[in-house]
């Protein structure tokens, strides 16, 4: 009778588990494997290596433009 009742409340957060697994979108990631060797393929298709670069040269001109204006708009303060 226990090994029914945990098997059920195993089913049901199973079954909430997947529910809300299906609402999130789709990575917007692409996987795709290296031209580096095995080693190079491995790290490829757990990795999106490429898209990781873009994104994070994004963000990084992101804080840098921000810094840049912060530090004009202080210098602009100090003159007048």
């Amino acid at each position: 009778m226990l090994v029914a009742i945990l098997n059920g409340l195993i089913e049901v957060l199973y079954l909430i588990a997947s529910g809300i697994a299906a609402l999130l979108p789709d990575t917007p990631f692409r996987f795709e494997s290296l031209n580096l060797g095995v080693f190079g393929q491995v790290i490829g298709l757990v990795f999106p290596v490429g898209d990781m670069a873009t994104h994070m040269t994004l963000i990084l001109s992101a804080f840098a433009m921000y810094y840049i204006v912060r530090w004009l708009l202080r210098l602009i303060r100090q003159i007048q």
